[in-house]
């Protein structure tokens, strides 16, 4: 459902993409990683903590695009997307560039919990 929600801003995907030769592929970038870190579920509602990670050439650019998807998943209550209602959306994270080694990294992230339900089809 995420990765519908984010494509309008990069490629939004649940696997980092690679090349033929098994490198991360930067033809693919901006690139929105999404992950599942948790959460719950029950025979209704899912309630997942997913990480919203953006990778683009530059890090300004990383964080204009994940303040997009910022808004995208706040904003997504009520709504129907790939066949689920959204039924919450709360910021866990915001946005951040965490500590590392490379000084070139560009990637920041967030982290969000979702409250969603299938639909009928």
């Amino acid at each position: 459902m995420l990765v519908d929600l984010l494509a309008p801003f990069g490629h939004a995907c649940t696997y980092l993409p690679v090349d033929q030769k098994g490198d991360f592929d930067v033809t693919k970038m901006p690139v929105i990683w999404i992950t599942r870190n948790g959460g719950s579920r029950d025979e209704i509602t899912d309630r997942p903590i997913l990480q919203v990670a953006v990778f683009a050439r530059k890090r300004s650019t990383s964080t204009g695009i994940a303040e997009q998807c910022r808004e995208a998943v706040l904003n997504s209550v009520n709504r129907k997307i790939a066949g689920a209602l959204v039924d919450a959306a709360r910021e866990v994270t915001g946005v951040t560039q965490l500590p590392d080694i490379d000084p070139l990294n560009r990637m920041v992230q967030a982290t969000y919990q979702l409250s969603f339900r299938r639909t009928r089809l």
